[in-house]
């Protein structure tokens, strides 16, 4: 199992539980509100922080059908391409919580479409 995929799997769950127990807490305490807003906004970053990561592992899979350049076998392709769909899911997720928190203040993490850093083409 890639380093990579490990490490970026273990964060990426992490951020999943924090976003959860962000979700679950329910309405803000009008006292609470900037506090929430400011963990929210911690979630986003932290998916920032990913998405470099998560973006070049997908193009690699995405190469897999190609065996001049495949980068992973088949069994880590399907982990790479859940392991998008989660962080998708967060993305979206996160989204959802701060335009809770605060309509004005919702922020979009970009996924930057990056090649496989193997294969540059």
């Amino acid at each position: 199992m890639s380093t990579v995929y490990a490490r970026t799997a273990t964060a990426l769950g992490a951020l999943e539980a924090s976003a959860a127990t962000e979700a679950a807490a329910g309405a803000t305490p009008a006292g609470q509100a900037r506090e929430a807003l400011a963990r929210a906004t911690a979630l986003v970053d932290g998916g920032a922080e990913l998405q470099p990561a998560v973006a070049k592992m997908k193009a690699c899979a995405d190469q897999a059908h190609d065996p001049t350049k495949s980068t992973y076998g088949p069994g880590m392709v399907t982990k790479v391409l859940a392991l998008h769909a989660r962080f998708v899911t967060f993305v979206d997720a996160v989204e959802q919580l701060k335009a809770r928190l605060s309509p004005s203040a919702s922020q979009r993490i970009k996924m930057k479409p990056l090649g496989c850093p193997r294969h540059q083409d």
